[in-house]
């Protein structure tokens, strides 16, 4: 990269100390230090209210929480703002069409695929064998150990719907538990089931056949509620669903409904804060932010909140993109 600006004056938002440190690190790496960037952090999400604190920098990058419609797109255009960098995968909570002609977006290709493939079938062994239910010291000394009997993934069905970079990685980690492994994606490597040992399947099969079906596939159209009542009346009585995708790919009525009459066995799910509770609009669905939170309270659910990608190898990478990001804009553009 070629030097192209004196300074490039980035505000961030909803910024963790973690993260801060991240990018500060980054930024004074070889491969940045010669470019003139200067950061300001802050950590309140980016709002109308919030929103003068990007006055003055030529960049603005923000997280999944912060929600960017037609008007934000606007105030940030006639404040000077020309980019902004999203230092997550995706742009659902930003009205591109808005932002077309105005500000450049850019964001993350994806998710550091390991961490995001790592956590899920963590997150799923955890639900399966009941470890968080032994917790020290909130579990009791006297604890019944019936209830915390578990399931061995050794020689189960297991459906990963969504087989892309990190539902492959997946694949292969519940491969290593002894799992015979079905596949589920649109564009399909026959290359890589065959060497692995594993076969392809439509939805249907795994919905009908597997002991788990795990979700990675991206929100578009046909799998938004991908999990409704018909999938889940597919269902083994004794499967498990977990999910490490948007959470719109789940009817969580519909869910919640099942897991209330014991018609699965349980869910462990990966919650992105702003999921389920916005639609494409970005006007609040109270009845999808009821379910979802209702959720929590059934002793057959698992959830954590965005925290598959928490690696440092993933804070890197994500540091590192959006410092790319921002300089092959703003070299490109000549601004």
């Amino acid at each position: 990269m070629e030097k192209s600006l004196d300074k490039i004056r980035v505000a961030f938002f909803d910024t963790k100390d973690y993260e801060k440190d991240f990018f500060l690190k980054t930024a004074s790496a070889a491969e940045f230090v010669d470019y003139g960037f200067s950061f300001d952090f802050y950590k309140d999400n980016l709002t109308l209210t919030t929103l003068p604190l990007a006055a003055n920098h030529e960049a603005v990058c923000i997280y999944i929480n912060d929600r960017i419609d037609d008007k934000m797109v606007q105030t940030l255009y006639d404040s000077g703002v020309r980019l902004l960098a999203l230092r997550s995968a995706g742009t659902s909570n930003v009205n591109l069409k808005a932002a077309q002609g105005k500000i450049k977006v850019v964001y993350l290709p994806e998710y550091q695929a390991h961490s995001v493939a790592e956590f899920s079938v963590a997150l799923l062994q955890t639900f399966n064998r009941k470890i968080q239910k032994t917790f020290v010291p909130e579990c009791e000394d006297n604890i019944f150990f019936g209830n915390i009997l578990g399931s061995e993934l050794f020689e189960k069905r297991v459906g990963i719907v969504g087989a892309g970079r990190i539902g492959k990685i997946a694949a292969q980690i519940f491969k290593g538990y002894g799992a015979e492994v079905y596949l589920n994606d649109p564009v399909q490597d026959l290359d890589f089931a065959k060497s692995n040992g594993m076969t392809y399947a439509n939805t249907e099969e795994i919905f009908r056949t597997c002991d788990y079906v795990a979700l990675y596939c991206p929100l578009v159209p046909e799998t938004r509620n991908i999990i409704n009542n018909h999938s889940i009346s597919l269902m083994k009585k004794s499967a498990v669903i977990v999910s490490i995708g948007r959470s719109a790919l789940i009817d969580y009525q519909a869910l919640h409904s099942a897991l209330s009459a014991g018609r699965i066995r349980g869910a462990a799910i990966e919650a992105f804060e702003e999921d389920s509770i916005f639609e494409e609009d970005f006007e609040q669905n109270s009845e999808d932010e009821k379910n979802f939170s209702s959720l929590v309270q059934l002793p057959n659910v698992l959830m954590t909140k965005h925290q598959a990608v928490l690696t440092s190898e993933s804070l890197k990478f994500a540091a590192k993109t959006t410092l790319k990001n921002i300089l092959e804009y703003f070299q490109a553009s000549g601004k």
